[in-house]
């Protein structure tokens, strides 16, 4: 193999560099031949056998990898199985230095795809470069190896012209049967067979709809190298891979205009391997085979032939030529007729093959081992469909993924942890998202994030206009506001109208030409009762266009989109106007829907449609948990439910809770009796149950009367009258009661500054005070047990750790945490404060005397109960003697790996099923 080959073990750049002489074994190395995306490769001298062979090491962060280390150990276990002249021959295997190596054959000379660039190969070297390609795929169909990947880049044309197969690394292991080339669907080892793996243009359309393959998935593959190395060109290729997919899944072959360079005597071979229907194909690489050796053979004779033919006289050469002219009128009205069969109405070829198929597939999201997606705001789609980001999470801290479409695996993006809502700009180049109550965006070539300016924790969607301008919702009760993406102070766009009924405004679309943003109107409970309105850029014009529906999107073919109890439906749209010209069409059911109005879709540029399937979610259930400072768990009672918020009472034998994120309630249960009742009425919004500190009364916050949240409290029995603690026009959430009941902390949103904690007297002038109020968020305050200082949690590094600061004041404030936190407790006798360690119980020990001071913060358990962490929740609270927690535990989640449907072409079927008024 010269400098110039390629190791088509693709493994990225080890750390584990070998120098020249340096010993792997009984290997020595000779020098570097390549860099392959998951490891080296080097020319090495097996001192043994004298010879020189071609060392494959495997990456450092690779072989920590389970599914990089699978594939590697995958390729080893099928090649070795192989012994055959046109597959790449494995000697050996081993470990060096820990890092997994393999031995190879050595090759001099150049990929098929290497050779390809000097244009289309002559149809006799062409015919012998597949024949040998079909010769190791019938050797390797028979042990039951499927290799999948078919392609150019993974075909070696040595220097003495034989032809190798590379790269088993995607191959799926099976048990054979006993019918040469065909492969049961069971007992497989290996990859899945219904995930989208190979490569776009040449997979197979049962490889793009991922539905189960056997070994004629290989020839479908082998026929779109048959054709690009006759023509020059690939037979299904296209600008994106999604559109490629669907050339995969209609386009006939033989009407491009490159068919015309094949050989009329070779088309016969190559269309048969291009059959859409695996029926219709050759049934097996012996097959193709011995049809291609059969038709060297005559092309041979006829050679043979002609060179006889040249020396005849030109009176017998004349004689030949007329009975040649003759036989071949009648050989083509044979073919007529057999055409007629195949092609005319009623003829013999099956209609299966004639239809146009659906261009539907599913690409699978499964994130790397370890890592969850991340279901709340799950993915985004690049305006022109060839990349995909999407959130997943690794023990409670999400991060941002980046694949092509065409892409096997995704790539995590530095820089995004804690990252949520992500959102392409219109050209494509930049992903924005929101962290930590940060608004950023970063570049899809790579490079770390940048800034673009402050938001809340909790944000409801963005769109990213032409003009390079942001809409986004700061937080899940406001109206929208714009930024520009260079930065700067944002400004408000809209305003929520309570009067109406308005409790939010999210999920902003930024329509054609900038001037105008659709957007989502939560009017209470689900929001599929939600309104969608339009609203110009500069204020002058508002409407309502559609009633009932959410996360409404424009399409070019002039319609909105929106979802409706599972289902899309289409609405035709002046875009000038502003106006709905027609009823909303229903388009497609089983999309899937969260409770926060999201809907999991979205569409490129040149209609292709992506979307989750499923209902909208269902209820989700968790459990309460007793959990001593080891982890060991209990439940505190059998009943699951959506709990949201939970408080202990001072003396520990009652608990303060809230069920459910729309119509929420606050209950009371009673350890000792082992009761539960509801404490609030039923049909409001009452939330963040907060005790007195002698427990007589309870605290909450409030969303009624088609106001921003206010904060109540009841006598902890039931009885007496419900009093207004405080009320405010922006948002307000209860938080901590000082020991001495006297002061309330409590947290505001406020659309420049945030989340801030304000404190609230109870008696006096009853006015709040500002506390912590800065740019940045600060939420989760918690009076210490003497009432001097408060603990709570600020995002100004750049991530949420805890604070203790003085209060009221002055002081300066104390970091706790090392390693970012949220929602801090104290220890009743205020020798402890705990915090939520993202996926871990963290304990600090603290003091008062004679001055404050915390220790070094130290994990007592990991708990997946601080898997999705709010900054109005309390999802944890400490027992009075400080030796257990109660905490809201999550349930397992689906053990299916979740899938994105893709639907090409969609916007013909949408001007189809929905016509746009004109």
């Amino acid at each position: 193999m010269n400098e110039s080959s390629r190791s088509r073990l693709e493994y990225p750049c080890v750390s584990l560099a070998l120098t020249p002489a340096e010993r792997v074994g009984p290997y020595e190395i000779v020098g570097p031949l390549g860099k392959g995306g998951m490891g080296e490769v080097y020319r090495a001298r097996d001192t043994r056998l004298g010879r020189e062979v071609a060392l494959k090491l495997l990456a450092d962060s690779a072989a920590q990898d389970t599914e990089h280390l699978a594939r590697f150990e995958r390729e080893t276990h099928a090649v070795a199985a192989l012994n055959h002249p046109n597959i790449l021959a494995i000697h050996d295997t081993g470990s060096h230095r820990g890092v997994p190596y393999a031995i190879t054959e050595l090759l001099e000379g150049e990929t098929l795809a290497e050779r390809l660039r000097a244009g289309a190969i002559a149809p006799k070297r062409s015919t012998e470069i597949v024949c040998q390609i079909a010769d190791g795929l019938a050797a390797a169909h028979v042990r039951g190896v499927i290799h999948r990947d078919i392609k150019p880049e993974n075909i070696f044309l040595t220097n003495d012209g034989r032809t190798k197969i590379l790269d088993f690394g995607i191959a799926r292991i099976e048990r054979p049967t006993t019918k040469v080339g065909l492969l049961t669907g069971t007992r497989t080892r290996g990859s899945s067979a219904y995930l989208l793996v190979g490569t776009a243009g040449y997979m197979s359309p049962e490889q793009v709809r991922g539905k189960p393959i056997d070994a004629r998935t290989d020839i479908f593959s082998l026929g779109a190298v048959f054709f690009e190395v006759l023509t020059g060109r690939q037979a299904f290729s296209h600008e994106s891979a999604v559109e490629t997919f669907g050339a995969v899944l209609r386009d006939d072959p033989t009407g491009y205009p490159e068919a015309e360079k094949i050989p009329p005597d070779l088309r016969r071979f190559v269309f048969r391997c291009l059959e859409k229907d695996p029926a219709d194909r050759y049934q097996s690489a012996r097959d193709l085979l011995l049809d291609l050796r059969a038709y060297q053979a005559e092309a041979l004779r006829e050679s043979a032939d002609r060179v006889q033919f040249r020396s005849e006289p030109p009176w017998r050469q004349r004689k030949k030529r007329v009975l040649l002219r003759a036989a071949g009128g009648v050989l083509l009205f044979a073919l007529g007729l057999l055409a007629g069969r195949q092609w005319w109405p009623g003829g013999g070829r099956k209609a299966s093959s004639l239809s146009r198929p659906s261009a539907r597939f599913l690409l699978d999201l499964s994130p790397p081992p370890g890592i969850s997606f991340w279901q709340r705001h799950a993915f985004a789609v690049s305006p022109d469909g060839s990349r995909l980001v999407y959130v997943a999470d690794e023990k409670g801290r999400t991060r941002l993924y980046l694949r092509g479409i065409e892409s096997h695996e995704a790539v995590p993006l530095p820089g995004t942890e804690d990252g949520d809502g992500p959102f392409f700009s219109p050209d494509g180049q930049w992903i924005g998202f929101f962290t930590t109550a940060r608004l950023k965006k970063i570049s899809v070539a790579g490079g770390a994030p940048v800034d673009v300016g402050a938001v809340p924790p909790v944000t409801r969607g963005a769109s990213w206009g032409t003009d390079d301008t942001i809409v986004y919702t700061p937080a899940n009760t406001t109206a929208l506001w714009q930024v520009s993406a260079a930065g700067g102070s944002p400004r408000r766009l809209t305003s929520v109208n309570t009067g109406s009924g308005e409790q939010t405004h999210r999920w902003p679309e930024i329509l054609p030409g900038g001037k105008a943003v659709v957007f989502t109107v939560g009017i209470g409970g689900s929001f599929d009762d939600a309104r969608i309105v339009v609203q110009k850029i500069d204020g002058t014009e508002r409407k309502v266009v559609i009633e009932k529906g959410t996360n409404a999107r424009y399409v070019s073919t002039g319609h909105l989109v929106f979802a409706r109890g599972g289902s899309l439906l289409a609405a035709p749209f002046d875009s000038d106007r502003l106006e709905v010209t027609g009823p909303a069409v229903p388009i497609l059911q089983g999309v899937r829907t969260e409770a926060t109005g999201a809907a999991q879709f979205a569409f490129s540029s040149a209609g292709v449609l992506f979307y989750m399937p499923g209902p909208a979610p269902a209820i989700v259930e968790r459990s309460l948990l007793w959990v001593d400072r080891n982890g060991k768990s209990s439940p505190v009672m059998a009943a699951r439910a959506d709990y949201t918020a939970i408080r202990l009472s001072p003396d520990g034998r009652r608990l303060a809770f809230t069920v459910g994120v729309t119509d929420q309630n606050v209950w009371i249960h009673d350890f000792e009796r082992g009761t539960s009742s509801r404490l609030t009425l039923a049909g409001s919004e009452e939330f963040e149950p907060v005790w007195a500190p002698d427990g007589s009364t309870v605290t909450y916050t409030s969303e009624r009367n088609e106001r921003e949240p206010e904060i109540f409290r009841l006598p902890a029995d039931g009885s007496g009258r419900e009093e207004k603690v405080a009320e405010s026009k922006l948002p307000q959430v209860a938080q901590s009661w000082s020991p001495d009941g006297a002061v309330l902390a409590l947290t505001e949103i406020h659309p420049q500054t945030q989340w801030d904690i304000w404190t609230l007297p109870r008696e006096g002038d009853r006015r709040p005070r500002p506390f912590a109020c800065t740019p940045f968020s600060e939420v989760t305050p918690d009076f210490a047990p003497n009432g001097r200082w408060i603990a709570y949690a600020s995002n100004e590094s750049g991530r949420f750790e805890i604070y203790a600061q003085p209060y009221p004041g002055p002081g300066r404030k104390v970091q706790i945490s090392t390693d970012g936190g949220m929602e801090p407790v104290w220890s009743r006798d205020g020798r402890e404060l705990f915090y939520n360690g993202g996926g871990k119980m963290m304990a600090v020990q603290t003091r008062f005397e004679p001055d404050f001071a915390a220790g070094t913060p130290k994990a007592l358990f990991e708990t997946s109960a601080f898997a999705d962490p709010d900054p109005e929740f309390r999802q944890y609270d400490v027992s009075p003697d400080g030796k257990r927690f109660v905490m809201i535990g999550k349930l397992p989640g689906q053990s299916t790996p979740p899938r994105l449907a893709v639907i090409l072409e969609w916007f013909s079927e949408l001007a189809r099923r929905a016509p746009a008024a004109r």
